[in-house]
């Protein structure tokens, strides 16, 4: 794996719309699997499925809503974009470097957690972080202090894409 992130195409040759099969074809089974299904409005489904590739340092999840698929997105170990990981990176540094591909400011980015959650069983962890989401080009940063401790991939979106009525 090459840990390589071309914005809004692919991540170490995966594109997001990849579902479970071609996952595991590049894979093979996963270490880890976790699903879970929550009901809705009206009789809505949304069902979350999570593979865990223990040696590769990386996770997939995918998204169903009503049995639609609704995109693949990756939470990596490392990250290489323009020939930098992104964990090896500060804050400021990481900003610096998305504001080449994103109309988003640091100042847009930023998202209050609503509730504290448990990684690993240390409250510490996640109560201490900031979440940057960049929407428009798919990636959402978690740091805590000055130094990234999560990081998510996916496919870009608008708020427009949202709520878009076809």
């Amino acid at each position: 794996m090459d840990y390589i992130l071309k914005i809004g195409e692919s991540f170490s040759g995966i594109s997001f719309d990849w579902d479970k099969d071609q996952i595991e074809e590049k894979f093979g089974k996963p270490s880890e699997v976790w699903e879970d299904k929550t009901e809705m409005e009206e009789n809505a489904l949304l069902t979350t499925v999570e593979y865990t590739y223990e040696e590769e340092a990386v996770s997939f999840i995918f998204e169903h809503f009503n049995n639609n698929f609704l995109g693949l997105s990756i939470y990596p170990d490392k990250a290489i974009l323009d020939g930098k990981n992104l964990f090896d990176l500060n804050r400021e540094e990481i900003f610096e470097l998305v504001s080449k591909y994103s109309e988003i400011s640091e100042e847009e980015a930023l998202e209050p957690l609503l509730e504290t959650e448990v990684i690993d069983g240390d409250d510490d962890e996640i109560a201490n972080t900031e979440q940057y989401s960049f929407d428009d080009i798919g990636l959402t940063f978690w740091f805590a202090e000055d130094a990234l401790v999560d990081l998510c991939i996916s496919a870009p979106y608008t708020e427009e894409d949202l709520f878009d009525e076809e």
